[in-house]
């Protein structure tokens, strides 16, 4: 399997192209990015702000590489979960409206019980 085909696979299965490690290895280098721009003493080796905010915007841009993929399919997944929630209500709701035959006294009724006795129905 050749590496677009893994990656499809793995899209289809985590909603994610990138690996796993891959977005830990970009948030990690990222987070060494942001530190280094916020803890260095620029100056001190006459490189001035430019620098410093180069090194702040290389880590802020590597975190949102590996954190807005992991969001994306977060979201995918909830708008599944969501919409098979609703189909899952929808088929209950059908069956619930159902005509049945109430078994104690005949009665052609729907629901979970008979709308002329009250007998429980299946």
């Amino acid at each position: 399997m050749g590496r677009k085909e893994a990656a499809d696979a793995r899209e289809q299965a985590t909603g994610m192209r990138q690996t796993s490690g891959a977005m830990i290895a970009k948030i990690l280098i990222g987070a060494l990015f942001l530190i280094s721009g916020f803890t260095s003493d620029w100056s001190k080796y006459g490189e001035g702000i430019g620098s410093m905010l180069i090194s702040i915007v290389l880590g802020v841009v590597l975190i949102a590489w590996g954190v807005v993929p992991w969001l994306t399919a977060k979201k995918k997944r909830e708008a599944a979960a969501a919409k098979a929630e609703a189909a899952r209500l929808a088929a209950e709701q059908a069956r619930l409206n159902e005509p049945k035959l109430c078994p104690a006294c005949g009665a052609t009724t729907k629901g979970i019980r008979c709308e002329y006795c009250g007998t429980p129905l299946k």
